[in-house]
């Protein structure tokens, strides 16, 4: 018998239809039936036995049990479904005290071809037939997913492009600080503003920003992956408890990480063809050379040269570049930023690589655990983030598709899914939402690349156009 609940009330609903398919077949007194009827009665006794009643529920052709829709049960009982929705029925009670004789003549009942009541009128019916201890009506369950209830976050989806347009604003800054450091002295307290601006954010809107870094175009990855590298730097700080100066200098080691790559051509660094040796040594030779141009232009401190130098550097001493003859891991603000730096990399679709999904990415990195990244702060990183970032779209085990909009640590491979479109790719006419920490059934198959196979549905759900 399954151990869990919500797989014995499954179960439940299983044997259920059974019988009532028994019924209808032969009759409630058969052999084969009484059999089936006695087992059905025997679990839902056990089951009554830590709770007072046992609501399931219905909504068109899903089945669910204390907000979780069993997905696997809606493709399956389809006739067992039909009964309920032919006689408008969204609700089936069943209560402590039930008797097996009761159950029987429910099934009698509900298979009779001749009893056309629906709703509160066949509710009415099972009363004046004695029986109390099941009921049929509309959900009432305020853990249910009702029906009204069931459009889930158009706030989350508002907030979304709200960030995605500030975003913008925040890479246009960004792209003309750059070039700032070509035509004028750039001044640290220019790029200090810019840090405060996001070390001031909350951390909804911090997570909603990390997350956008992956649905955003642009002409050049490096003010993108700038951005990207000094939000996720910010969120895992804050969450290790930084704030004050630590916290504003490690945000703008972020955003000036690869300020050593405007002296590299972007053919060199965007280049699809392989590069020589020598090429692959002039690109890395933008650690030292940011660093350099931190220190000569001044206002950064010893912090933000100091990450730039080493964003490159393993965890496990020795691996890495530039090299260093000094036997020790890099500075612990450096190792945020190299955790952020690659997450980033890895999620941006280059002309020189193809896409890779967030689930991808977390395997590449947990697999680099001890060597190139700090195993400590790499699952506080994932902890903060999940597996699957808020605004992923999302393909579920049964090929619905949908959106994470939000997280459930520790628990980061099972976030909370906003269920928009069905097994068809049919957009649905009222999303709702999973909670997979508590489903046993339902888990995430994979997720669909923002600027790939999933750009469509970023699209329609969040009602953006495509850049």
């Amino acid at each position: 018998m399954p151990e869990s609940k919500h797989e014995n009330i499954q179960y439940i609903v299983k044997q259920l239809a059974s019988c009532l398919q028994l019924v209808k077949m032969y009759s409630c007194s058969h052999p084969r039936a009484q059999e089936e009827i006695s087992s059905l009665y025997d679990k839902m006794r056990v089951a009554l036995g830590t709770q007072s009643e046992i609501e399931i529920g219905f909504i068109k052709d899903e089945v669910f049990y204390q907000n979780q829709i069993f997905f696997d049960l809606s493709l399956r009982l389809k006739d067992f479904l039909k009964e309920f929705e032919n006689r408008t029925l969204s609700v089936l009670r069943i209560k402590r005290g039930l008797t097996k004789e009761e159950l029987e003549r429910f099934l009698i009942i509900l298979s009779d071809k001749n009893i056309s009541l629906k709703g509160d009128d066949f509710s009415q019916y099972l009363k004046k037939k004695g029986i109390i201890h099941i009921e049929t009506d509309k959900i009432r369950s305020k853990n249910a997913p009702q029906e009204e209830k069931l459009v889930s976050s158009p706030a989350f989806r508002e907030q979304l492009v709200f960030y995605l347009n500030q975003y913008q604003k925040s890479l246009a800054t960004l792209e003309g600080a750059f070039g700032d450091f070509f035509s004028k002295q750039s001044q640290g307290e220019e790029w200090r503003a810019m840090a405060e601006s996001i070390v001031t954010q909350d951390n909804m809107q911090l997570n909603f920003l990390s997350a956008i870094g992956s649905l955003k175009k642009h002409d050049d990855y490096t003010f993108v992956h700038c951005l990207n590298v000094a939000l996720l730097t910010n969120l895992q700080a804050r969450g290790l408890g930084l704030e004050g100066e630590n916290l504003l200098q490690v945000t703008l080691g972020g955003l000036l990480h690869d300020i050593g790559k405007i002296y590299i051509s972007k053919y060199l660094l965007n280049r699809k063809s392989e590069i020589s040796a020598a090429e692959f040594e002039r690109i890395k030779s933008h650690a030292i050379e940011g660093a350099k141009l931190l220190i000569q232009r001044g206002g950064f401190g010893k912090i933000v040269p100091l990450i730039a130098f080493q964003h490159h550097r393993h965890f496990k001493i020795g691996g890495g570049y530039p090299r260093s003859r000094f036997l020790r891991p890099p500075n612990f603000l450096s190792r945020l930023v190299t955790i952020a730096d690659v997450y980033d990399a890895l999620r941006s679709r280059r002309p020189y690589k193809s896409e890779v999904l967030v689930e991808q990415i977390y395997q590449i990195m947990v697999n680099e655990k001890g060597r190139l990244f700090d195993p400590v702060l790499l699952d506080r990183f994932f902890t903060l983030i999940g597996v699957w970032p808020l605004g992923t779209i999302v393909k579920l085990n049964n090929n619905y598709i949908g959106m994470v909009v939000a997280q459930n640590p520790p628990l980061i491979k099972q976030p909370q899914v906003e269920i928009c479109y069905d097994a068809g790719y049919n957009r649905l006419a009222h999303s709702y939402i999973v909670d997979l920490s508590s489903s046993e059934d339902i888990y995430i198959k994979r997720s669909l690349h923002p600027q790939g196979e999933g750009e469509k549905f970023i699209r329609e759900v969040l009602k953006v156009k495509s850049e």
